[in-house]
């Protein structure tokens, strides 16, 4: 049984119309999936040039004043509105300091920049807090990134070998790519 084709895909008109309309959707498509790559990529970067910028600051306060200094530095910004992520430890990556309760295992142990997001806790974040975002009641950090919190950070030794963590929390470039999407 031979399928028939309709009489008006036989003129050249229809096909080339066709042609171009099946061309038209296949640029459009790849042409969103590019800007939305790209915006993603943009904002990762603006995210890292932030980072930057705060460790810059943060270790100009700790040739100033030493460790004390930076403490009071971190322990200042940390508590501002929309602040990043930052985290004193010592050297077996016991919390000092700073706006972060809990991390993923494994997360301070390497230095330089996070491999990939991380799941978070936020120093102070109450049961209702922990109910909004969707987290689980268990209390650990691998649950609640899940649903909850993400985020990507450097991580820095002091010249005393103590641990700094600098970072930025992912949900806002999220909420952007899935308005994008």
């Amino acid at each position: 049984m031979a399928l028939s084709v309709p009489a008006i895909m036989r003129t050249t008109a229809a096909r080339l119309s066709a042609l171009y309309l099946l061309l038209f959707a296949l640029c459009a498509v790849l042409l969103v999936f590019y800007m939305t790559s790209l915006s993603a990529r943009m904002l990762t970067a603006q995210t890292q040039d932030t980072i930057n910028d705060e460790v810059l600051g943060l270790a100009r306060a700790y040739q100033r004043g030493g460790l004390p200094t930076l403490v009071r530095v971190v322990e200042q910004r940390s508590r501002q509105p929309g602040a990043n992520l930052y985290l004193i430890a010592d050297i077996n990556g016991q919390i000092l300091t700073g706006n972060v309760q809990g991390l993923e295992p494994g997360v301070l142990e390497t230095e330089g920049w996070t491999t990939r997001p991380f799941a978070y806790r936020r120093f102070g974040e109450g049961e209702l807090d922990r109910q909004r975002s969707g987290a689980s009641d268990q209390g650990n950090a691998q649950a609640e990134g899940e649903k909850g919190h993400n985020a990507i950070a450097l991580v820095l030794r002091l010249p005393n070998q103590m641990i700094m963590l600098v970072g930025r929390d992912l949900g806002e470039p999220e909420r952007f790519r899935a308005v994008i999407r």
